[in-house]
C-alpha cells in the first residue's frame, strides 16, 4: 500500500483510511458478554502444534467454560461437548485424546458413564514452556462457605417451578 498523496489531499485506493473517512468502517469493541482470551492461543499455541480446527474448538470451549469463569479447570461431558462443537461423540473423545497427549488439557477428575469430567486447561506459556506477556492471578477458592452451603437443606420454592441446581464449575 502506498502512502497517501498529501499534496492533492487523494487517498490510494488501497488506504484504509478512504473508508474510515467514508464512514464505511468504524471503531467497535464489544464490552458486555465477553471474557478475556490470551491471544498466544492463537498466535502462537494453534500455530505451533499445528492443532486441527476440531481440536481448537474442543480447546476454546473448555477455554471458555474455565477461564471464562474465572476458573483454572472446566467441567464438561463428551455430550455437552459434541453440542457445543457440533461434531460427533467420537470425534470429541479423538480431539480430547490428542489435547491431552500434547499437553494442552489434563484430566483432573474423569466422569463415569454420562458424567462429566473435570479438565485442567494449559495455558500456552505453561504447554510450550517459554516467558510470555501473559499475567494470570491464582487464587484460592475459600471452600468453607461452600462446604456449609452444601450441608444445608435447600429452601422450599416460592412457586411450582423445579428447582435449578447450581455447580460452580458448571454453566
Amino acid at each position: 500500500m502506498e502512502p497517501a498523496d498529501r499534496s492533492s489531499g487523494k487517498f490510494h485506493p488501497m488506504d484504509i483510511r478512504l473508508l474510515l473517512k467514508e464512514g464505511k468502517i468504524s471503531s467497535a469493541r464489544v464490552e458486555d458478554n465477553t471474557f478475556n482470551t490470551d491471544r498466544d492461543i492463537f498466535d502462537v499455541l494453534f500455530p505451533r502444534l499445528r492443532l486441527l480446527p476440531i481440536e481448537q474448538s474442543v480447546y476454546l470451549q473448555l477455554y471458555r467454560h474455565s477461564f471464562g469463569r474465572g476458573l483454572n479447570c472446566a467441567q464438561l461431558s463428551n455430550s455437552e461437548l459434541q453440542q457445543l462443537c457440533n461434531v460427533s461423540h467420537s470425534t470429541v473423545r479423538e480431539a480430547i485424546k490428542k489435547l491431552t497427549d500434547k499437553g494442552c488439557i489434563k484430566q483432573i477428575r474423569a466422569g463415569i458413564q454420562h458424567e462429566a469430567s473435570i479438565y485442567r486447561i494449559m495455558l500456552p506459556h505453561e504447554v510450550l514452556h517459554y516467558d510470555s506477556a501473559t499475567k494470570v492471578l491464582y487464587k484460592q477458592i475459600e471452600t468453607k462457605p461452600l462446604i456449609s452451603r452444601a450441608q444445608q437443606a435447600p429452601p422450599e420454592p416460592p412457586h411450582e417451578r423445579p428447582v435449578v441446581r447450581f455447580d460452580m464449575l458448571r454453566p
